[in-house]
């Protein structure tokens, strides 16, 4: 008699995906992007390497939506809080400051943010991304 066994999820908490995501972003706000390897979340997630690599495609992927799970760049950069229509350009710049505070004061977001500037600082894909967004920003 041959058992087969059934199809769905594979073994293992369901919780897994988080932890490796927040295993990621505590890594990536602390070392960096260039100082963060896949082993190292794995290894800071409890999992095996091979796990990382099945949620999770390249170190890209994982560090997009590492950051993108603590916060919405369209929110931080396209659509200031206290936006008022009929405010058009005039003081742009400081709603857009004002904005960024606000999300720097919530202890949940500020890892992702330290996680994107760090990035910022060190890879150029990354930079450039955040730089054209920030003036994307500011010119509409």
């Amino acid at each position: 008699m041959r058992l087969s066994r059934g199809g769905g999820r594979r073994p293992g908490k369901s919780s897994t995906r988080a932890e490796i995501l927040a295993a990621a972003l505590e890594l990536f706000a602390t070392k960096g992007y260039s100082g963060t390897t896949m082993r190292g979340i794995a290894r800071q997630a409890q999992v095996d390497p091979a796990l990382v690599h099945h949620y999770f495609n390249s170190k890209d992927g994982l560090f997009q939506e590492a950051v993108s799970s603590r916060i919405d760049m369209s929110i931080l950069f396209d659509s200031p809080t206290d936006e008022k229509p009929e405010a058009g350009l005039r003081d742009r710049g400081a709603r857009i400051a004002r904005t960024f505070l606000s999300f720097w004061e919530d202890e949940s977001n500020r890892p992702a943010l330290i996680a994107v500037f760090r990035a910022g600082l060190s890879q150029e894909a990354p930079a450039k991304a955040c730089l054209d967004r920030i003036e994307a920003a500011l010119a509409s």
